[in-house]
């Protein structure tokens, strides 16, 4: 019998932290991973190397047409017959190409995020239905299920409800005590009488971090020498962007003591900036 092999279509190297957890935990299970991810056109193998799929004499632009010419190709080549594909995150952008994955396999899994669905527009959520459509199965949490109903009911029958752990909530549990948090703040600067609140958790934009900052210049005076506030910006972070250079600033001219997390957090220092933080 051949081992089962699943094939995660996602971006490349992995925006999210909990995609290479599934993976060990499905390797751990004897299920072979294929990672694909169709845009940038990279893969990632069974021993954890990243390929990149475009010849090297491409670069620049040369190598976004490349990507755009042969994206069909690398689909019909690394996504075999008796694959699971499991998209995780739905943009609606895989639409356009969801009938030749199904050509290629028909076993397909949907497994929205959250804000692949709640950011698109009416007009987007039109065109990513057909994703939803064509699964077999949709994989999401029940906290938003009613919601993800509300714009596609007629899928309700597909859904399959799991969350997606994290080995860093264990971390959290285990190290988490009131020592331990004083110790920490006091590592950090962190005044006892301040109320630390963590705004968003990546340097992108859609975090929404200068709309949170616009409406804390509306609180009171008072409310503001209570808080401190901790803005992680390691993921996606390129100091030379003009909303991260507006963003410091905003933060910096607040009048509200903050703390920058720039460079990238291991899981112990992810699990302590965790800790440190009351809202």
């Amino acid at each position: 019998m051949n081992k089962m092999r699943v094939n995660i279509l996602t971006p490349i190297p992995f925006w999210h932290p909990g995609t290479q957890e599934l993976i060990n935990g499905l390797r751990e299970n004897n299920i072979e991973v294929f990672c694909l991810d169709i845009w940038e056109l990279k893969s990632f193998d069974q021993n954890n190397r990243v390929h990149n799929l475009i010849p090297s004499v491409f670069k620049g632009f040369s190598a976004k047409i490349y990507r755009n010419v042969f994206r069909r190709k690398v689909i019909k080549k690394h996504i075999h017959e008796n694959d699971i594909v499991d998209i995780q995150w739905c943009g609606y952008y895989y639409s356009k190409y969801i009938d030749l994955i199904k050509k290629q396999s028909n076993k397909i899994i949907a497994s929205p995020f959250g804000s692949d669905v709640l950011r698109a527009t009416k007009e987007e959520r039109k065109i990513q239905k057909k994703i939803f459509n064509t699964a077999l199965a949709i994989v999401l949490g029940r906290n938003w299920a009613d919601t993800f109903i509300s714009y596609f009911p007629e899928a309700q029958e597909k859904l399959r409800f799991n969350q997606f752990g994290s080995a860093r909530f264990d971390m959290i549990n285990e190290l988490w005590s009131l020592e331990r948090k004083r110790k920490l703040r006091i590592k950090h600067q962190i005044p006892e009488h301040k109320i630390a609140v963590t705004v968003g958790y990546s340097a992108n934009p859609l975090q929404q971090h200068l709309l949170f900052m616009e409406m804390l210049k509306q609180a009171d005076s008072e409310i503001k020498k209570k808080l401190f506030l901790i803005v992680p910006l390691t993921y996606g972070l390129n100091k030379n962007d003009p909303y991260y250079i507006n963003l410091k600033k905003t933060i910096a001219e607040s009048g509200i003591e903050f703390l920058l997390f720039e460079k990238r957090l291991s899981d112990m220092e992810l699990c302590e900036s965790k800790i440190i933080s009351d809202i």
